[in-house]
């Protein structure tokens, strides 16, 4: 079996979930031919390289290959994609989310790579079905909290501008490859100025100085908003740290023989820091089920960027009963005959 992963810290989750299990595991192929019952996990990036595949080649003729792909919407990427081989007679994909976003062709290659959908578990599912490892939900309940957000009088003018520039453009896009570049940009833009708005640290302030005291929560935001959303939580004595794509994810003596980010997270986990605050790296492949409450503050208009999310407080944990999901929304959003079609776009 062949088992790809997002990214490193997924392997270790799975290997210590695939422990009893009576096979050989290894975290490369160089030893495939000495074992017939064996699992190697990889990363999507390792799994598309040259090396690995050739070793793959080298023996699936003679031995009938599992590939199973977590996350296999990341399979789809232009590296990662070259690690899909006809060779791997059994393939299961594996994704809460298998469209991919903003790519029809890399959607419809999955679809054909492993087949369409033969088996669907809903959060709906996950709420009211007992794991019978466990005795309980697979995920505990959650209350929603939409927080609505309105633009300041410039954002609001700013935004309608941007939105009279894609509803021009939107009649040009189709016939110029350059026409749907700038339209691109055009509605990302927008997007940021949503993401960004300034009447969301009020709302932040609202939130935090409802709770009575603040534990086991993260915050997410975007790079424009981390560094005054710390200072918020610093003025109210909130110990929290960031966690972003500057934080290591080499072992280093310092933090135990850890990596930087397994150290926070470690620390997270045991309480010493009350929250976390994270750009995307908390999205996908890091397990933290103790999280409780997620402050969405900024959000791409992709879905399994949100789905990901919500998915990162809705695990079971012991002792943890309910979860809470505060989403800020922007409430006076502008509506044309082109916003509607423009933002499903993305």
């Amino acid at each position: 079996m062949v088992l790809p992963v997002p990214v490193r810290p997924y392997m270790m989750m799975f290997f210590f979930s695939l422990m009893n299990i009576p096979v050989r595991f290894y975290r490369t192929a160089a030893l495939v031919n000495q074992h017939s019952t064996l699992i190697i996990y990889t990363t999507h990036r390792t799994g598309g390289s040259n090396d690995f595949i050739n070793i793959i080649e080298s023996i699936g003729v003679n031995i009938p290959i599992c590939f199973i792909g977590d996350e296999a919407h990341g399979l789809g990427a232009l590296e990662a994609k070259k690690g899909l081989l006809n060779i791997y007679r059994y393939r299961i994909g594996l994704s809460a989310t298998p469209r991919r976003w903003f790519d029809d062709d890399g959607t419809e290659m999955l679809y054909s790579y492993f087949g369409y959908k033969v088996f669907e578990f809903t959060i709906a599912d996950a709420l009211n079905t007992i794991n019978p490892l466990t005795g309980k939900p697979f995920l505990v309940n959650f209350y929603y909290h939409p927080r609505f957000i309105s633009l300041e009088d410039y954002e609001l003018e700013e935004y309608q501008k941007l939105s009279s520039r894609i509803s021009k453009m939107s009649l040009y896009k189709s016939g110029s490859d350059e026409y749907q570049k700038k339209f691109e940009n055009l509605l990302f833009a927008r997007a940021n100025l949503e993401k960004n708005a300034e009447n969301k640290y009020y709302e932040l302030e609202k939130i935090l100085d409802s709770f009575y005291t603040l534990e086991d929560t993260i915050i997410f935001v975007s790079d424009e908003q981390i560094a005054k959303v710390l200072r918020i939580l610093k003025d109210r004595k909130i110990i929290a740290h960031r966690f972003t794509q500057k934080e290591g994810t080499i072992a280093e003596e310092k933090y135990s023989g850890r990596s930087e980010r397994q150290y926070l997270i470690d620390k997270f986990k045991e309480g010493v820091y009350q929250g976390l605050v994270a750009i995307k790296c908390l999205d996908e492949g890091i397990d933290i089920p103790s999280a409780s409450t997620a402050i969405i503050m900024a959000s791409s208009t992709n879905p399994r960027e949100y789905i990901q999310r919500i998915g990162r407080v809705i695990r079971q944990a012991p002792g943890k009963h309910r979860a809470h999901i505060y989403d800020f929304i922007l409430a006076d959003r502008p509506r044309s005959r082109f916003c509607s079609s423009a933002a499903s776009s993305l």
